[in-house]
């Protein structure tokens, strides 16, 4: 089903069958009932409703899953169910309507975690994490224009095991900027990182990419807070 190759070392050395999932509604459950032990996301809802009036006549969409990260930043889920829909757009599309929407989201978080939790909601790196068994060629090409906090996530799957593959890190622009609006101000001639970044030449910035999206595949992506 695609290039990711999966070995069981013991008792010898066997090739892991990875195989299509017949429904994307399976992996959505798995991964809400273990979204902490996953991604380090806590779970929140399922299947929400965005509306603008309030009742479910008027829906203008439902995003597939909502959680909170160990850094408590807001983390929309999008699965992909088919080889034409554009997860990516979609998911851009219930972030910015959750942005427009905060206080939905903070009762969302006091209802599952308490008054605490809700206060700490970190709004400056929200994500969108893109899941599906495949992504298209121009997927990878087109988050890197967009400047915004998605992961693009591939999954394999057999009877008994699962595997996630990283496809890219968070964008590196996004959240510096982010984390630049917390810094101590600069010293006259002095750049920020967002600043040098920017001057670099391209070969310097995909190092640099390339670098942060290793990190983010051992979970050590660092902080933007």
């Amino acid at each position: 089903m695609s290039d990711i190759k999966l070995f069981s070392l013991k008792p010898q050395i066997l090739s892991v069958e990875l195989k299509p999932v017949k429904l994307e509604k399976e992996v959505q459950t798995l991964i809400e009932r273990n979204m902490e032990a996953f991604f380090g996301v806590r779970f929140l809802k399922s299947e929400y409703v965005i509306n603008h009036t309030g009742d479910y006549e008027n829906q203008i969409g439902r995003i597939d899953s909502l959680g909170i990260d160990e850094n408590n930043c807001p983390i929309v889920f999008e699965y992909k169910r088919d080889a034409n829909e554009n997860v990516i757009n979609q998911g851009l599309f219930y972030l910015d309507w959750l942005l427009d929407h905060r206080a939905d989201y903070w009762r969302l978080v006091f209802d599952e975690f308490g008054k605490a939790a809700a206060d700490s909601i970190d709004w400056s790196s929200p994500a969108v994490y893109c899941v599906a068994s495949a992504f298209g060629k121009y997927d990878l090409h087109a988050i890197k224009q967009m400047n915004r906090n998605i992961r693009l996530i591939r999954y394999a799957k057999n009877d008994d095991m699962i595997l996630f593959e990283f496809l890219n890190a968070p964008s590196t622009v996004a959240a510096v900027e982010a984390s630049s609006k917390k810094q101590a101000p600069k010293r006259a001639g002095d750049k920020t990182f967002a600043e040098q970044y920017d001057g670099a030449p391209v070969e310097l910035k995909e190092v640099v990419d390339e670098v942060r999206q290793y990190m983010a595949s051992f979970g050590m992506f660092p902080r933007t807070n």
